[in-house]
């Protein structure tokens, strides 16, 4: 059988507070599903603990913002106090916590803001929550929606308590607590400011800063101690947002944020700059990487194409040189020794072997009789033996006649070799193999490697250098431009860009200008309408989605 209180049917509790109990409730008049908090039995009778609850539920009651819970009603049936108020079926902030684990840096600041913008419509309204924590924050569902509940050791600023019945001030959560909270000083809307920001400390970092065994060695550590170095598990954490945190939880209020609008404009900014580092990052490579990067490749691809086809074009050249000159030797060689090797006179043959030794690019000279005896050698172990074949791999070039141009190989030297037959009188009277190396053609095509690749750096560093300093003359005006964009996005059209250029960006920043001057010039007729007509600003909020929900819907 289900429980009344007054006109509404209790359901099962939904939780449990220190003063009350809270039921999921059914209000069968308007047909609709709330939560009813009631005190609790021991304090009912106690006229300071009916007083507490009341000014609960005289604080809430008067709020009407998105992100406070709405009081639809307060009344007492059978002495015991109750308020019936919006019911939540999001989970609280520590729950999620506890089932989902840690958020990240982007997910903070979302919840930041919306807790500083309920906090500052509550501080206007004069009203200090003074126990802002995970556990009384409430996700909506939404897209890390929060609203704020539990106002029950809310002080109004502006309606004290009757004499000698006012509440003490000292209550609320001790890891949250402001310092002057804890000395019993005067309270203002800076002592929810500093739990709020204690309360972004823990989502960012995973523990409470002042945390200790016991709550006497907690709330020391708030009055004396600093808090440690916030060190947040997300790494995408901007340093701004540690600023603003660590500025929150200073230990006089004159040094925090005074207000939550202020707060919240700076958890703004942050989430603007978060937002457009995600941008950038999913845009890539910023140009000033992207452009000289693929310049480089596009200049090093055709360079290394050019040099590619220089390097064997040069090669080609260079070897037929090689091979006119080793062929011309060998013919005149071939001339000058033909009398000797057909008279047989193997003296005369060596004699002029030993003196063209002396050019330095041969390397090997043999000359062999018809017979293919060699006669005359460079090499002293050869002289008298039939003549070897020294061609290793296939042959490079065929000149006239028998003639032949191949490599061989000699104590891992490269060498060119030249065959040639010995004529006389238009008859074959021996054979020659001449020697010739290598290393001067290899010498000059590393040299002309060297110097391509020289040149090839250099002209990838220039034009990497170019690239860079020109992208970085465009990364100025676009940042301009993506600032002033990002101040529009935030409401305020007061900015303009001074900057002048004779270019596409100077008409993108005119066109600018002109776009903030007239959305400034709409702004301020609406603010003109709003003060002749507030009714003005309710039709605009409707229009745009943003209707306000009445405290009592009854």
């Amino acid at each position: 059988m289900a429980l009344n209180l007054g006109r509404y049917e209790l359901g099962p509790e939904i939780g449990r507070g220190n003063m009350a109990v809270v039921h999921r409730a059914f209000d069968p008049r308007l047909q609709r599903q709330l939560a009813v908090k009631i005190l609790h039995a021991e304090f009912s009778g106690e006229k300071r603990h009916r007083r507490a609850f009341l000014a609960e539920a005289h604080a809430a009651g008067r709020l009407s913002h998105p992100g406070i819970t709405t009081i639809h009603d307060v009344g007492e049936s059978n002495g015991k106090p109750f308020m019936a108020m919006e019911l939540l079926e999001g989970a609280t902030l520590q729950q999620r916590l506890d089932s989902e684990g840690p958020l990240s840096a982007r997910e903070v600041v979302d919840i930041g803001i919306q807790l500083a913008e309920a906090l500052d419509y509550a501080h206007r309204a004069g009203v200090v929550h003074r126990d802002v924590k995970a556990e009384n924050v409430v996700m909506t569902g939404q897209a890390m929606g929060v609203k704020l509940t539990d106002f029950g050791i809310a002080r109004l600023l502006q309606e004290g308590a009757e004499e000698g019945e006012a509440v003490s001030a000292v209550v609320g959560t001790p890891n949250y607590m402001a310092p002057e909270q804890i000395r019993d000083e005067a309270v203002d809307g800076r002592a929810d400011l500093y739990a709020l920001g204690v309360l972004l400390y823990r989502l960012l970092s995973g523990r409470l800063p002042f945390a200790r065994g016991t709550t006497r060695a907690t709330l020391d550590a708030i009055l004396n101690k600093r808090a440690p170095r916030l060190r947040s598990r997300d790494e995408q954490t901007p340093d701004a947002l540690i600023s603003i945190v660590e500025t929150l939880m200073s230990r006089l209020p004159v040094d925090r944020y005074q207000t939550g609008a202020e707060l919240a404009e700076d958890l703004r900014q942050v989430q603007l700059e978060m937002d457009s580092q995600k941008r950038q990052a999913g845009w890539g490579m910023p140009i000033s990487v992207k452009w000289p990067a693929a310049l480089g490749l596009m200049v090093a691809l055709i360079l290394v194409l050019g040099a590619t086809a220089v390097y064997y074009h040069q090669r080609a050249v260079m070897t037929q040189l090689v091979f006119d000159y080793g062929g011309s030797m060998a013919e005149v060689i071939a001339t000058e020794s033909a009398e000797d090797l057909l008279l047989g006179d193997a003296v005369a043959v060596q004699a002029m072997v030993e003196d063209m030794q002396r050019n330095q690019q041969m390397v090997y000279l043999r000359l062999s009789d018809h017979n293919g005896r060699v006669m005359a050698s460079t090499e002293a172990d050869e002289r008298g033996e039939l003549a070897s074949n020294l061609f290793t791999g296939e042959i490079l070039a065929r000149g006239e006649g028998e003639q032949q141009v191949g490599r061989y190989r000699d104590d891992g030297a490269e060498r060119f070799l030249f065959q040639s037959p010995v004529i006389y009188q238009d008859r074959v009277i021996g054979g020659l193999a001449l020697g010739i190396s290598a290393r001067p053609l290899s010498g000059a095509l590393r040299t002309s490697l060297v110097a391509m690749g020289a040149l090839m750096v250099a002209t990838i560093l220039t034009v990497l250098l170019g690239a860079y300093v020109l992208s970085r003359r465009l990364k100025l005006p676009l940042r301009v431009l993506g600032s002033g964009l990002d101040r529009v996005a935030a409401g305020d059209y007061s900015y303009r860009i001074r900057m002048r250029r004779r270019d596409e960006f100077g008409e993108a920043f005119a066109r600018y200008n002109l776009m903030t001057e007239s959305l400034q010039g709409q702004q301020e007729s609406e603010r003109s309408q709003q003060r002749r007509d507030p009714s003005v600003a309710v039709r605009q909020r409707l229009s745009r989605g943003q209707g306000t929900q009445p405290i009592d819907s009854e």
